[in-house]
């Protein structure tokens, strides 16, 4: 017989925990130690934590909403504009009253190779009046997601883009300039560790890509370090190499030559290895 070592209390766990857990599969406790621990979270946070397919992702969670746990909350998607609702009046007003506005429409059409419809062009006015004031970094933007991703996403990709540069305070031509090029090295880089994980680059989630890009960013590793991970677990998942990364940062790694000093101080068990970024979690908060 076994018996926890630390007893919980029952009462701290929500009654739908506690009436349905025996009737979920792994996925589903997966998905509701996560929202134990977050509260709330996106399905690319589930996506990108937990190592599970999208599927099981969406079986867990109309699991848990039908038996109470989880429900949907009401909130502006990153996809809308951040921004006020420019009416047909406004839009006529300001293509008349800056002949920018009507520059950017122009070239963004050729861009695209299409007419604009009149929902993008009032996307493409608000980041100009209310996020990137550069005609020219707007169509850089655009220019770099238009080899990218579909031509139906390009505007939406460039005003998410958008939002990121204005949160840095980009707004001349020169830091547009300079941003497009980090950009396309992360492009690059991103690109580089798909192939290594023998995926495409488009199976990753924004979310996903931007993890990917801090391995770049705030360890300088390139790419051989991904694949001396995956030498070692050829299996590996983004949160585990992310992991792996960043242990081996702390420890002051710099040539794979440094990390093969001592093994990967993480549990080679496929379950473990998904619940053990949530588990440091709850350990932490537990702690503090």
């Amino acid at each position: 017989m076994y018996r926890l070592k630390q007893k919980i209390n029952n009462n701290s766990l929500p009654s739908s925990v506690i009436n349905s857990f025996i009737n979920a599969d792994g996925a589903a406790l997966k998905v509701a130690i996560f929202f134990l621990i977050n509260n709330k979270g996106s399905f690319e946070d589930l996506s990108s934590e937990l190592n599970l397919s999208d599927q099981a992702i969406k079986r867990s969670i109309q699991f848990w909403e039908d038996n109470g746990l989880l429900e949907i909350e009401n909130e502006i998607t990153e996809e809308k504009p951040n921004t006020y609702r420019l009416n047909h009046d406004d839009m006529s007003k300001a293509v008349l009253l800056n002949p920018e506005i009507s520059i950017l429409l122009q070239e963004s059409q050729q861009i695209l190779g299409r007419e604009l419809p009149l929902s993008e062009s009032r996307v493409l006015i608000e980041i100009y009046q209310t996020l990137l004031p550069s005609i020219y970094g707007i169509l850089n933007l655009e220019s770099f997601w238009s080899t990218r991703v579909p031509t139906k996403k390009v505007i939406t990709e460039t005003l998410y883009s958008s939002r990121t540069w204005n949160n840095l305070g980009i707004k001349e031509d020169s830091e547009c300039e300079m941003q497009i090029k980090i950009m396309e090295k992360h492009d690059s880089y991103v690109k580089e560790v798909a192939k290594l994980m023998s995926v495409s680059p488009d199976d990753f989630n924004r979310r996903q890509k931007n993890i990917i890009s801090s391995w770049l960013d705030n360890y300088s590793y390139d790419s051989s370090f991904i694949a001396e991970v995956l030498l070692r677990k050829p299996d590996a998942t983004i949160p585990y190499i992310n992991t792996v990364l960043k242990n081996w940062y702390k420890n002051g790694y710099k040539t794979i030559s440094d990390t093969r000093q001592t093994p990967t101080n993480i549990i080679d068990n496929k379950t473990n290895d998904e619940l053990s970024p949530l588990f440091e979690k709850l350990l932490k908060k537990k702690q503090g």
